[in-house]
């Protein structure tokens, strides 16, 4: 069986099956006959589930696939006119001919019952669909089946040949065929077979990235993910998700494929470079796909087609290099032919050194902040630099350079002023705000941190901005409670929680907001803030310890989100009003957000437990994104902190960071569907050797960066359920990046 290549474009049709000429009928089938398919005759049901590699044929290079069956392939046969069983539909199972595997030698019923059986009518269509998994359902009123494509395309093998070129191999269970033969009954001998000729359904686009050119300073480039996305004149076009296939052949309409609109539809589709051999849940040999210089990685992305010349379309392709922005094609040049294999070659990369100013890339500045995906750094100014007193280090890494690995939010623990030891009853306004870390006030202001960031966002592209999380330290510490006697203690705990909200409160009315040097958002987070509003802007968020201690603030209109964080996990949501903790919350915050893990003192969670809420919180994600349309929830999840251990004081961020990290990017990895992630906190967010690499920060950094590009971010403007326009038309040759 072979698929024939034109120059780039690959003819992809196959003629699976051939008929013979008409036997003479001697005794013809009955009604409530079971029908035979391909049984020990002539006429086999081929169809494609292996591509071999491409040969030579006749001094033209490339020109042909041969294609092979796989044990126990599946099809769907749909007959509108069949008697029984009442869907019309059944599966059957394929065995390859021994010595011809591009042939079957067995066509089997899957399930108990009775496979088809004929009907009344006397002419009788029968409709193959390959492969079996892939319907959803069937409409014998309609003459259609419902079928699905996913927009997360995983490779299910990844091969490296001599030259040392890689190729992914695809999930051949999305190429998706589908076959059409119309019988009188009337004239069909007993125990004769149905041919059937099955013909490609989907569009093939095979990606070709080429590394860095001969003459490269780069030896080599990692690549993350690529993405596919599609926009038209009208709108998204979709390239992805559950659409109807029609098999009216009278009609004319056989094949024809159009998108149901239910949520499901997506003018994205990612493929990730992400080799996790086979294993999801042991790290050890994972890795991201590295191409040298000279050298070549190969995809396949299946997608919906369209024949009809409706509005031109504008084809994009993405590929994310680790440690940088994605590299974007525009395809317009050449047309992209429905139901082929089309080849297209880009441009060669070079590795990114230069800082990750990914949020420009993101197509649109009307994107909602609530759609994006944003890593975080725990305890972002908990340094060597900054901990002289024995604190746990979080971070390795400058501000400047988190923010140019990628990080976009920041976590910083704070106090205030300790003047409540000399006079419980001050109402602590004016006091200074500091960075505070295990108890011990630093000498560093939260003042200084944010000029930092504006200098940065000032340096920074277009479109940039940053979330700001001021978190109280743990109050006043045990050493500070000697002088009090017991029935005290209550009441310095209390004071020290109003002395560090009076001092916010504060600090941004008289300091951060008139402070020229601080780029403060001052408008109101809602579900309508979009990128645009916020660019080169920090947007400030208090999480407080306890929900009585909101009667401190007194004030209705601080330019901040508040947060009462109400314990470590909390999936459902907490209200997250803007101004003040007393107004009205038209935002929520589901978080898990938690530093002591492990079994010593203090500990919040067990190494299980946040395991677990890490892997629920990213697939409530996926629930939340599909479910909620108002998209006025951010998520947080924090899988940053450090072990403790019963009868020991050592506090361990690194092992923490170990395991949490690659838990993260395998949990992500694996997503069959994607959705925004809201902010991802982790110890040592950076991409140093020593640091970040080591602890696989910067495999999680790029990670969540590139799931902003893994699915159709809703904008402003946009019908909360998007209405795709199915047409394909316009594609092409790749020469030079877009700028």
């Amino acid at each position: 069986m072979k698929i024939k290549i034109y120059s780039i474009l690959a003819a992809f049709l196959l003629i699976l099956g051939s008929c013979t000429e008409q036997e003479k009928v001697m005794v013809p089938v009955q009604t409530g006959d079971e029908i035979n398919f391909g049984f020990s005759t002539p006429e086999k049901v081929e169809t494609r589930t292996i591509y071999g590699k491409p040969f030579d044929d006749e001094g033209n290079p490339l020109n042909y696939y041969p294609i092979y069956w796989e044990d126990n392939d599946e099809i769907s046969i749909f007959c509108p006119q069949a008697s029984q069983p009442v869907t019309k539909l059944v599966n059957y199972s394929i065995t390859p001919d021994a010595t011809n595997p591009s042939t079957s030698s067995a066509v089997t019923k899957i399930g108990d019952g009775a496979g088809l059986q004929w009907g009344n009518e006397k002419v009788h269509r029968f409709f193959g669909i390959y492969p079996a998994s892939a319907v959803k359902n069937a409409d014998p009123a309609k003459q259609e089946i419902t079928m699905e494509i996913p927009r997360n395309q995983k490779v299910v093998d990844w091969t490296t040949d001599a030259e040392g070129n890689i190729e992914g191999v695809p999930d051949t269970n999305l190429a998706y065929m589908y076959a059409f033969h119309e019988v009188n009954k009337d004239t069909l001998p007993q125990g004769k077979s149905i041919p059937l000729i099955f013909h490609p359904l989907l569009t093939i686009l095979e990606i070709e990235v080429n590394g860095p050119a001969a003459s490269s300073a780069s030896e080599s480039v990692t690549i993350s993910n690529i993405n596919i996305e599609c926009t038209g004149e009208a709108g998204d076009i979709a390239l992805a998700g559950k659409f109807t296939c029609s098999l009216d052949e009278q009609q004319g309409t056989i094949g024809q494929c159009d998108p149901v609109n239910d949520g499901t539809i997506s003018n994205v589709i990612s493929i990730p470079c992400f080799d996790d051999n086979g294993t999801p849940d042991d790290y050890t040999d994972d890795t991201f796909m590295t191409i040298g210089r000279g050298k070549k990685l190969k995809v396949k992305a299946f997608i919906l087609p369209d024949e009809t010349p409706i509005a031109k379309r504008t084809l994009k392709i993405r590929v994310t290099v680790m440690g940088g922005a994605a590299k974007t094609k525009t395809l317009q040049t050449a047309d992209i032919v429905p139901k082929k294999v089309n080849r297209v070659s880009l441009p060669a990369l070079e590795a990114n050194n230069e800082s990750n100013n990914w949020m420009s890339s993101i197509p649109s500045g009307d994107t909602y902040i609530t759609e994006l995906s944003l890593p975080g750094s725990k305890f972002s100014v908990l340094t060597p630099d900054n901990c002289q007193n024995g604190q746990v280090i979080h971070q390795n890494a400058s501000i400047q350079e988190q923010f140019n690995a990628g990080v976009r939010a920041f976590i910083i623990q704070t106090g205030c002023d300790a003047s409540y030891r000399q006079n419980i009853a001050h109402d602590f306004r004016g006091g200074e705000l500091y960075v505070a870390a295990d108890d011990v006030r630093l000498s560093l202001k939260v003042a200084d941190v944010l000029k930092e960031l504006t200098t940065v966002l000032n340096n920074a592209a277009e479109k940039e901005f940053v979330f700001v999380q001021l978190t109280l330290s743990n109050g006043a510490s045990s050493t500070d409670l000697n002088d009090w006697s017991d029935d005290l203690i209550p009441v310095v705990y209390k004071n020290y929680f109003k002395a560090w909200l009076n001092t916010i409160e504060y600090q941004i009315k008289n300091v951060y907001m008139e402070d020229p040097d601080i780029a403060l958002y001052t408008g109101e987070i809602t579900n309508n803030t979009v990128i645009n509003d916020v660019k080169h802007k920090i947007i400030l968020r208090i999480s407080y310890n306890n929900d009585s201690d909101k009667e401190y603030i007194s004030s209705s209109d601080l330019p901040a989100l508040f947060q009462w964080w109400k314990g470590a996990y909390q999936p459902d949501g907490i209200d997250m009003p803007w101004g003040s903790p007393n107004n009205v919350a038209t935002m929520k915050s589901s978080y898990l957000e938690v530093t002591n893990v492990g079994d010593g003192a203090g500990a919040e969670v067990t190494k299980a437990q946040k395991e677990t809420y890490i892997k629920e919180l990213f697939q409530k994600s996926v629930n939340m994104y599909l479910e909620n349309t108002e998209h006025n929830i951010l998520f947080m999840v924090d899988l940053g902190g450090y072990y403790s251990t019963n009868g020991s004081n050592v506090k361990d961020p690194i092992q923490l960071a170990l395991d949490m990290n690659t838990l993260g990017v395998s949990e992500l990895q694996k997503r069959g569907n994607n959705a925004g992630l809201g902010i991802v906190l982790m110890n040592f967010a950076d991409r140093r050797d020593d640091s970040g690499k080591k602890y696989k920060s910067d495999w999680l950094l790029q990670t969540v960066v590139d799931n902003n590009f893994k699915f159709g971010l809703r904008t402003k403007g946009s019908s909360t359920t998007r209405t795709y326009n199915a047409s394909y038309k316009s594609g092409g040759n790749a020469v030079g990046w877009d700028e």
